[in-house]
């Protein structure tokens, strides 16, 4: 059965990947595993130095929560009186396949 679904799988390609937020957040910065930490500090702290906001929302999937973890310690340590509010929400991935031209 499982060489069934490899053989089926080789005959598509995929073509998009589309991301649905349970939570809008605008001006979100979204960390990924190849984020440099030291950038994404600088950016917030710059977004809560010069915004009219107060708020600065950071998000992440996967492995890449840790990362946000220590991105959101440093900005506390070098910005004095932020605080953290963590508020976890679900992300539904939506894979689009389709089908290769040149399959059997």
């Amino acid at each position: 059965l499982m060489a069934q679904h490899v053989a089926l799988a080789e005959n598509y390609t995929k073509t998009d990947t589309q991301y649905e937020a349970s939570v809008a957040a605008v001006d979100c910065i979204r960390i990924i595993n190849s984020s440099k930490i030291s950038k994404i500090v600088d950016r917030i702290l710059q977004q809560l130095q010069t915004a009219d906001s107060a708020q600065v929302y950071v998000e992440a999937v996967g492995t890449a929560l840790t990362k946000v973890v220590s991105i959101t310690e440093i900005a506390k340590r070098k910005l004095a009186g932020i605080h953290q509010l963590n508020t976890p929400f679900t992300t539904k991935v939506i894979e689009i396949w389709s089908p290769n031209p040149d399959a059997e």
